[in-house]
């Protein structure tokens, strides 16, 4: 860009700049001192920054003076009826089985089950490891599908009554995942089926669930079997969830709004290029 004069648009998704790490490697700490020199150059000769999530936005803000935009993740999934009502019903996860994410997977079955225990949780994924997968099959409220086709896992989320979303709660992912916002929210909100979501409040997807209100949210493990006993006898409370999932994809994960947001953002930056 520099070389050729022209405007540069950053798309950014990762919070790499931030995660300085205590090490005793001289080439560690030289490492991370060119890497964040290049980080600064580049984001500071950008015209413009595009980030995945208001969070990752808010945090390079506060340490860039720099014009940016927050486009998300879109889905192109259309609800079907919302008036869901099998027996006994079906409960699903389908995305990333890595991550520690098989740990509150576990938890949540274990719960599921104390609370109704003819209702099983449908796991779709491939375990990225022999040990992960043991331990999913150890849980007897789980069944484990393994990895199916895009075009399945729409189907899944579409008939299922309720998607289940979860995040670790240990330290090191608390710290590692903290600005991480799954790929599967965008089709999660706009499926018409009630998203139940597990995991410690200042992980972005969660957060981003909560401060919107369109899903229900557990950020502790004591009220797992409260709330999942509140939203499947109340098929009232996971309707009005499911209103407010469609009208937020809608406004922020719909394909056409947002390609629209992202070629306003590159004509700008072409006019403001072209008028200097």
């Amino acid at each position: 860009a520099l070389k050729q004069n022209i405007p540069l648009v950053i798309y950014n998704s990762e919070d790499y700049y931030f995660k300085d790490q205590r090490s005793l490697s001289p080439l560690y700490r030289f490492y991370r001192y060119d890497y964040k020199r290049q980080v600064r150059k580049l984001i500071s000769y950008a015209s413009h920054s595009v980030y995945n999530s208001d969070m990752l936005n808010d945090t390079y803000a506060a340490e860039f003076n720099h014009r940016s935009t927050v486009i998300m993740t879109a889905s192109e999934i259309t609800p079907t009826d919302n008036n869901k009502a099998s027996t006994p019903p079906v409960v699903s996860y389908l995305g990333n089985l890595g991550v520690g994410r098989h740990e509150p997977l576990v938890e949540f079955a274990y719960a599921l089950n104390e609370v109704f225990p003819d209702i099983y949780l449908d796991v779709y994924g491939k375990p990225p490891t022999r040990e992960i997968e043991q331990e999913l099959n150890a849980c007897a409220s789980i069944r484990l599908k393994g990895f199916v086709p895009y075009d399945e896992v729409i189907r899944v989320m579409q008939y299922s009554d309720l998607l289940v979303h979860v995040e670790n709660f240990s330290e090191f992912y608390r710290w590692d995942l903290k600005h991480a916002f799954s790929t599967k929210i965008a089709d999660s909100l706009a499926c018409g089926t009630c998203l139940f979501a597990y995991g410690p409040p200042e992980i972005a997807s969660i957060k981003y669930l909560l401060d919107n209100d369109v899903a229900v949210v557990v950020t502790e493990r004591n009220k797992l079997k409260e709330k999942l006993r509140e939203l499947i006898n109340n098929v009232d409370m996971r309707q009005a969830y499911i209103n407010r999932a469609l009208k937020l994809a809608n406004q922020r994960h719909n394909k056409m709004n947002n390609a629209r947001q992202f070629a306003a953002v590159i004509l700008r930056v072409h006019y403001d290029s072209v008028g200097k």
